[in-house]
């Protein structure tokens, strides 16, 4: 309500779309580890050298992921007069994606440590809404709307991340591209799968913001 009532319903609109982008976008980057990933480390959870693995070359996959993603949506914010139009807003979106590529609930779950991973939304909301009260002020922050959620998800994913090196004492000096090659083709199926349910649940307000306008889609 409040940034409804400071940017209004084109604004929140807008906001809206470039939260569902990264959302799909977001797909991309887990590349299935929110699945595969949890049963592989509830598998190995008593197995440290094979937990390394399995962090290390998912992270491994995800940032090369993250890369690729980057790359293609940023030529397209350039390139599609609808996105150049609030590149600025897609381009801060980005910082989302960011953040999920940290995320490490899928080992937290893995691992059954809900400890951390409230810990973690909780810093995240936290500095999510004291950054949307302190920063947007003016109908024209909404460029900034996604940046903050973004900054929360990066600070609360950086610090479990580094928790999760620190506890078990993980290095990614052994990384292997072969076991990134591997995992990229084995989770393929779910991750194409997972690409139609993301479609259904984000494309709505984007074809509502690109036929209806911003307004309507932030009604």
């Amino acid at each position: 309500p409040y940034i409804v009532s400071i940017c209004g319903e084109t604004g929140y609109g807008k906001i809206g779309v470039g939260m569902a982008i990264a959302f799909f976008l977001m797909v991309f980057v887990d590349y299935g580890s929110e699945i595969i990933g949890v049963k592989d480390v509830s598998v190995n959870r008593e197995n440290k050298e094979a937990l390394e693995s399995i962090f290390t070359t998912t992270y491994a996959a995800k940032a090369i992921l993250l890369v690729l993603v980057s790359f293609v949506f940023s030529t397209i914010i350039l390139v599609v007069p609808y996105f150049a139009a609030e590149k600025t807003l897609f381009f801060l979106s980005l910082t989302m994606v960011v953040g999920q590529l940290l995320n490490p609930t899928w080992f937290f779950q893995g691992v059954e440590n809900f400890k951390w991973i409230t810990v973690a939304t909780i810093i995240s909301k936290i500095i999510y809404l004291a950054g949307v009260f302190i920063i947007i002020k003016n109908p024209e922050d909404y460029v900034l709307s996604n940046l903050i959620w973004g900054i929360g998800m990066i600070a609360a994913n950086g610090i479990s991340f580094i928790y999760i090196i620190k506890k078990h004492s993980f290095s990614f000096k052994n990384t292997r591209k072969e076991k990134v090659k591997e995992l990229l083709q084995q989770n393929f199926s779910l991750f194409n799968s997972q690409i139609f349910v993301s479609l259904q649940m984000y494309a709505p307000i984007v074809l509502i913001s690109f036929f209806g306008g911003n307004a309507m889609a932030g009604q």
